[in-house]
């Protein structure tokens, strides 16, 4: 379980738990329409949840993030819950169930992506590179920077 990213130990760590609370009837599956889970039990649809795992032991508010379109829509219309897994590294994971409008407002904030810099950018061996310079007066006359008092 070590090589799976967080994400995923915490979607392990709810669906233990769904089959834990609703035994043998309930069915999870992966949901592509802005959540991460849709759960059935018995055959009806009770919920579709959006998942968010953590290490640390706090819900860290400052680290939840919620990047597509869809998942905010989802949340903010209620048709899905928010699922917050803590401790998902360790051996004793909690969950948080978050309402919105209740526990949580979602704020939008600009967001950037990161890509390596173009060819023609890294072309350039010196770019970037700090200068050093050793004798930095070298090529001025010494008797100038001399200073004579008569």
């Amino acid at each position: 379980m070590e090589h799976l990213s967080t994400e995923k130990k915490a979607c392990l760590v709810v669906r233990k738990y769904l089959r834990d609370k609703y035994g043998r009837g309930v069915v999870v599956t992966e949901d592509r329409d802005g959540a991460d889970l849709r759960v059935s039990v018995g055959g009806k649809e009770t919920e579709a949840i959006e998942v968010k795992g953590t290490a640390t032991d706090e819900i860290a508010w400052v680290k939840l993030k919620v990047s597509s379109l869809q998942s905010y829509r989802a949340l903010k219309t209620r048709t899905a819950r928010m699922y917050r897994v803590v401790n998902v590294e360790s051996a004793r994971p909690r969950i948080f169930i978050l309402e919105f409008g209740t526990h949580y407002d979602l704020v939008p904030e600009p967001r950037w992506a990161v890509r390596a810099a173009s060819r023609a950018a890294r072309s350039y061996p010196l770019r970037g590179t700090p200068y050093r310079y050793d004798s930095p007066y070298y090529a001025v006359a010494e008797h100038e920077w001399n200073s004579v008092s008569e």
